[in-house]
């Protein structure tokens, strides 16, 4: 059937026939249009369908179901679908009603409107997808349409073989069996049954003067609901509902259980500590994200080179976009031969998968003062390098809490350069700071080297810089990353800079109920460098500032103690590719 030229020869009457009859602007002729017969016959649809003798099992389903007196009763313009006695196998058919409301749409369907990706809501309140190959052949789900009739109360759409309408991702979820137990058991710590007070019917009022409602309760689920605003009233996005196009990776418990230990081995290496029950949840939390996406991937997309990203939108109470989960197709395999179709999108099977690293490790980020006064003098030699006469500590006050996170103390690491008005070092040498990786451990009250993993990372740093007139050379484990930096109104504590909060905190809440400097809370800080930590590297991050204009003015004069190290922190954050 060439779709285009039934267009084109319908075309001149989708105005009028749009509300009314076709009947009135047709003669009762056939209309041949290559191998589509499009009739219209004086009968309705039941009238047509039962007097076909080619149709004698679906039209005595129909009865049997209950399908013609719905049709009658809805006294509106419908689509059916049917389909030879030749075709159908009527022990195939487990669900006679179900399989009969596959059969129905609400919608008369005419041939003008058919257009490739247009997609039908049946009386199985699932979506079927149009699809026009490149012959112009119409496809309904993926059975070819043979055959248009029009009567008087919508159209007869025969179809080549019987439609299986197949289940939606939300019914495909809760039917997986034992071996996805904690996939689901995951996604249902999430989900709750409330009230739905706008689809619920008032049916009179207590004693104490309340409403009492004939009650509709509804699922939501508070980790991956998405709104296009900041609460329940704009839906984006949902797992459940069939008017969403969605994409489901399907995760077995071995590759849940398998990428979970992954991570907390992971973790421990990295931090030389056991992960917290917050880690714990934000490893799950993002087994459950990854998994899920607000279009339906094509076999193509799931296994080529090109990352891609999880379901976007608001979460309800958050105000901001809610970070998404980062695929990998190289790394996250999936069965991509054998997809699972779903009424309102698609799945796939996974084979592979872990959390990635650039999630497990999050960042790494030391506050130097702190650190500083917890090293014994062996240990501020061995991780503070320095060529400065003096050190100590200098506090600006700090910023904080809200609510569950504390406080940021900013306290300033200060390291002179300069003593009695001459430079410390020796002639011609610049004042330096090398910093090892360290962190305290305040369950063994001891210092220790990080053990970064090898990767790609973000490199950034905080500093005191209101008065810093002096430029600085960054190093990283022995290689020039940036030169020549000026530090006065660059990098002032860890206000600015890379836009990213730590977990759990969103700028845009804050803003509302704070004095607007929300955004300045505990960020990472200006990015110097992206940096590789090599397996190599012993130790794994060493960072070494150099400068000659922090201790000299441009006429070669010395510059007064003012101009000191101002240290406030390093960071390290693993970029996309760290994965």
């Amino acid at each position: 059937m060439k779709i285009t030229r039934l267009i084109f020869a319908l075309l001149l009457f989708a105005t009028a026939c749009t509300d009314e009859k076709w009947d009135d602007h047709y003669q009762k002729n056939e209309i041949v249009v290559d191998n589509l017969n499009v009739e219209i016959v004086d009968q309705t649809i039941e009238e047509y369908i039962s007097s076909q003798d080619d149709y004698s099992i679906i039209s005595q389903l129909f009865d049997e179901t209950e399908v013609y007196s719905s049709i009658e009763s809805r006294n509106q313009s419908l689509t059916v679908f049917v389909y030879k006695n030749a075709t159908i196998n009527e022990n195939e058919i487990i669900d006679r009603d179900f399989f009969a409301k596959t059969c129905v749409c609400d919608l008369g369907l005419t041939p003008t409107k058919i257009s490739d990706g247009f997609s039908l809501l049946l009386w199985t309140n699932k979506f079927t997808r149009i699809r026009v190959d490149e012959l112009g052949d119409v496809f309904i789900g993926d059975v070819k349409l043979e055959r248009v009739v029009q009567t008087k109360d919508g159209f007869v759409y025969e179809m080549a073989s019987p439609m299986v309408a197949p289940p939606s991702l939300y019914e495909v979820l809760n039917s997986l069996g034992d071996d996805y137990s904690v996939f689901r058991s995951l996604i249902a710590e999430y989900e709750e049954k409330v009230f739905d007070r706008e689809n619920s019917t008032p049916i009179g009022v207590d004693n104490t003067g309340n409403t009492v409602y004939d009650s509709t309760f509804v699922v939501t689920n508070s980790l991956m609901d998405r709104y296009s605003d900041y609460n329940a009233t704009n839906m984006y996005w949902n797992m459940r509902e069939e008017q969403y196009t969605s994409t489901m990776m399907i995760i077995n418990n071995d590759l849940v259980e398998n990428a979970l230990d992954q991570a907390y081995a992971f973790y421990e290496e990295a931090f030389g500590t056991i992960p917290s029950s917050e880690d714990t949840t934000r490893f799950k939390e993002w087994i459950i994200r990854s998994a899920f996406f607000d279009y339906e991937l094509s076999r193509e997309e799931v296994t080529g080179d090109v990352d891609l990203w999880s379901v976007r939108g608001k979460v309800e109470g958050i105000y901001d976009n809610y970070y998404t989960a980062q695929w990998r197709p190289s790394v996250q395999l999936v069965d991509a031969a054998n997809p699972v179709k779903f009424s309102n999108g698609v799945g796939y099977y996974v084979t592979d998968y872990k959390i990635p690293n650039n999630f497990v490790i999050w960042r790494y980020k030391e506050f130097l003062a702190g650190l500083w006064e917890r090293c014994s003098d062996e240990e501020k030699d061995m991780y503070f390098k320095n060529n400065s006469a003096a050190q100590s500590i200098r506090s600006q006050g700090g910023f904080g809490p809200f609510g569950e996170f504390p406080l940021v103390k900013y306290d300033i690491l200060r390291m002179d350069p300069i003593s009695n008005g001459e430079h410390v070092a020796e002639d011609g040498d610049p004042a330096y700071v090398e910093l090892t990786g360290v962190t305290y451990d305040a369950v063994t009250n001891t210092i220790k080297e990080l053990n970064v993993p090898p990767g790609e990372y973000y490199l950034r740093w905080g500093a005191w810089s209101a008065n810093a007139a002096y430029t600085a050379d960054f190093y990283f484990n022995g290689e020039l990353v940036r030169e020549n930096q000026g530090f006065q109104g660059w990098c002032n504590f860890d206000r600015y800079g890379a836009a990213e909060f730590p977990y759990g905190f969103f700028d845009r809440h804050w803003r509302v109920v704070q004095d607007g400097k929300a955004a300045y809370y505990n960020r990472d800080g200006q990015n110097v460098a992206t940096v590789i930590v090599k397996e190599s590297d012993n130790p794994r991050v060493k960072i070494r500032l150099e400068s000659t204009d922090i201790f000299k003015n441009s006429d070669g004069s010395y510059k007064d103690a003012s101009q000191a190290w101002g240290l406030f922190h390093w960071c390290l954050r693993p970029t996309e590719n760290n994965y």
